[in-house]
């Protein structure tokens, strides 16, 4: 039997650029008005970090230090999705990562990834997926949920699965296997299947868990051949199926 697989969670111009801010500040506002004096107090918060983005100026961390805001996850990860620019969004991440009492969640990481991916900064972005697993902060789905846009463009795809191949073997094999259910997720099965190939070309250790996403969606969309080539080729390299696939 086959069991689905968890499910784990640019530029633009001037105008667009107010338009998005314009919007920030109205999405905080909200929150003040709706959720209360506890969450109102975070959006007053995200408002004025938000301020302090939009700026940009050299000396940024040292003006949000001055704020005097109490960080935690919720707010942190507010402000990622509502920063427009991966530069800034970056300055601000590490800026809270040295606050006293903070550290950053895997959701933090993930709204920091896909920022990074969209916006093809890969080299950075290498370093932010480097720097997760030390932490305790492993890779889900939705790390890499910003690759899906890419599901029918290969030469990005081999983009991004170049800057895996050059992450050390065991956090390597995780985000495969990552990079692989997130395009299951969104049934993109011969993109997925297409990155499986790569990554048994790039000599990581495979197990059954890698081609459960894949053995789901073939299964879903009746592809029993396409099923029978994945049992084949777990035999092949020497994983066969296990109880669960």
């Amino acid at each position: 039997m086959v069991q689905a697989p968890d499910k784990t969670q640019a530029d633009s111009s001037e105008d667009e650029n107010s338009e998005e801010e314009d919007e920030t500040l109205h999405e905080f506002n909200k929150t003040d008005k709706i959720q209360g004096k506890k969450k109102g107090n975070m959006g007053k918060a995200g408002r004025e970090i938000c301020e302090v983005l939009k700026k940009g100026d050299e000396d940024m961390e040292e003006s949000l230090t001055q704020l005097g805001v109490r960080i935690d996850h919720r707010l942190v990860k507010m402000v990622l999705k509502k920063t427009s620019s991966p530069s800034l969004a970056l300055r601000f991440f590490q800026w809270a990562k040295l606050q006293p009492g903070f550290t950053h969640n895997t959701l933090t990481y993930n709204k920091l990834t896909n920022l990074l991916g969209s916006s093809k900064d890969f080299e950075t972005l290498q370093k932010i997926l480097t720097e997760m697993l030390p932490a305790r902060r492993n890779y889900s789905v939705k790390t890499f949920t910003f690759a899906t846009a890419w599901h029918d463009d290969s030469d990005m795809l081999n983009k991004v699965i170049e800057m895996i191949d050059k992450l050390e073997l065991s956090p390597r094999r995780h985000a495969y296997e990552m990079l692989i259910a997130a395009l299951c997720e969104d049934n993109h099965a011969s993109a997925a299947l297409g990155v499986l190939e790569k990554m048994v070309r790039a000599d990581c250790v495979l197990r059954a868990a890698t081609f459960r996403p894949l053995l789901t969606v073939f299964c879903l969309n009746d592809q029993m051949d396409k099923v029978q080539v994945l049992f084949e080729m777990m035999k092949m390299t020497g994983c066969p199926p296990d109880s669960i696939t």
